[in-house]
């Protein structure tokens, strides 16, 4: 009589089968894209390994907090320290900086600086959130002018430049549109998702793509924002999946999505490819929820405008409960982990386990994942030049030192 089959073999044979099935799926998948004259990147192929873990000698730059760096045509660097409520320069060989706006609502001042976007032209833009405006700063590093609404003749509303991302040599900027639609009946409403927005100038602009975007239990439509009923934020929900995107040289939008880990890159409002990327999977340990906990309890700048309009910032707490439910496993990145180059690179910082070293996917809009590149723990890219990657590391006194690391191949081209 013949044996009966043992557990591992009728567990291997399913698995020949769900390869079989994967297989299958994945031939089909080509197939359709192939027909929709599309090119889909398989990353499943061993990328190689890069280690940056070791400084270079050279000058550093330290402040109290690094949330934007840009650097200008001559090769300096603008830096937004939102702790010190400032924007400064650094010089090209990192050995000293100077302050370029400060907090207030004067002419070289930003009531709050949100976002530093390099202009294409080698300057910098300061969206002022409070301000509802844009500050211009040339490639000289002089501060040169403002976008500012004006009673209604500027077809660009402050919701829309608070919201720019990217902006491109020919003048056309990219902006994240509200999660609101206005219905045929004109009541406006929210919606669990936003536009990518294209801007030919601050009157004409079309939608690219849309995001998804996680709406509050009840949500209400105030102005231009949406909130939950009874509160004007939002509770934050523990190593939330986050949808990012950025925009290369060209104009092409690549939207990066956790699941399924995907890079797809938009042109003209149409798919032209999709990278398919791989991860693995990490648990979420009590060092995980410790460390996410910290991070939200920390004082955060926060600023105050009194009916004069003057404005002063000072470090708030904020209370936040533990939550009552955790996710067994981290995303593959969390908001907030993408860098673009001038080369069309996409830089991801992916999450890993506790302690371990920092680890970015560089994927080209082109050809799909290049590289992995490992940092050291408590380093992030802030920047990657076509040369360099600019580094913000932490230190056990909460300072972060801005350095400049040469890139190596694959990644430098």
């Amino acid at each position: 009589m013949p044996k009966e089959p043992s557990e591992s073999q009728i567990a291997g044979g399913r698995e020949l089968r769900s390869d079989a099935r994967l297989r299958v799926s994945r031939a089909a998948a080509t197939v359709l894209l192939g027909i929709l004259g599309l090119h889909s990147g398989d990353a499943r192929a061993q990328a190689a390994v890069v280690d940056m873990t070791k400084a270079e000698s050279g000058n550093r730059v330290s402040f109290s907090a690094i949330a934007g760096v840009v650097e200008l045509a001559d090769g300096r660097i603008v830096v937004h320290d939102p702790i010190d409520a400032e924007v400064r320069i650094v010089e090209r060989d990192l050995s000293g900086s100077k302050q370029l706006v400060r907090s207030g609502s004067g002419p070289s001042e930003a009531m709050i600086a949100y976002r530093l976007v390099a202009d294409g032209l080698g300057g910098v833009l300061i969206v002022d959130r409070v301000g509802s405006r844009v500050i211009e700063v040339d490639a000289a590093g002089r501060v040169s002018g403002q976008w500012r609404e004006a009673g209604g003749r500027t077809c660009l509303g402050s919701a829309r430049t608070t919201t720019i991302r990217f902006v491109l040599a020919d003048g056309r900027f990219f902006t994240q549109g509200p999660p609101i639609a206005t219905r045929t009946n004109g009541v406006r409403e929210a919606v669990p998702e936003t536009a990518i927005e294209r801007w030919r100038n601050r009157c004409e602009a079309d939608t690219l793509a849309t995001t998804p975007f996680r709406l509050p239990a009840n949500p209400v439509v105030i102005g231009n924002s949406v909130a939950g009923s009874g509160t004007s934020r939002l509770a934050p929900e523990p190593f939330e999946p986050s949808t990012e995107w950025a925009v290369d040289a060209r104009g092409r939008v690549a939207i990066l999505t956790p699941f399924p880990y995907q890079l797809r890159v938009v042109e003209e409002g149409r798919t032209t490819s999709i990278h398919t990327l791989t991860a693995t999977r990490v648990a979420v340990s009590a060092d995980h929820r410790r460390a996410w906990l910290e991070e939200q309890r920390a004082p955060r700048p926060a600023t105050i405008i009194t009916r004069g309009g003057r404005a002063s910032s000072s470090m708030q707490r904020e209370a936040i409960e533990e939550p009552r439910n955790w996710p067994a496993v981290l995303p593959p990145f969390l908001a907030g982990a993408t860098t673009i180059s001038p080369l069309g690179d996409v830089w991801i910082r992916r999450t890993v386990e506790f302690g371990k070293p920092s680890l970015y996917d560089v994927v080209n809009l082109d050809s799909g994942l290049i590289a992995q590149v490992r940092f050291e723990r408590n380093a992030r890219v802030v920047a990657v030049t076509r040369t360099h990657v600019l580094l913000a590391l932490s230190d056990e006194d909460d300072l972060q030192t801005l350095e400049r690391r040469t890139l190596p191949a694959p990644v430098a081209r």
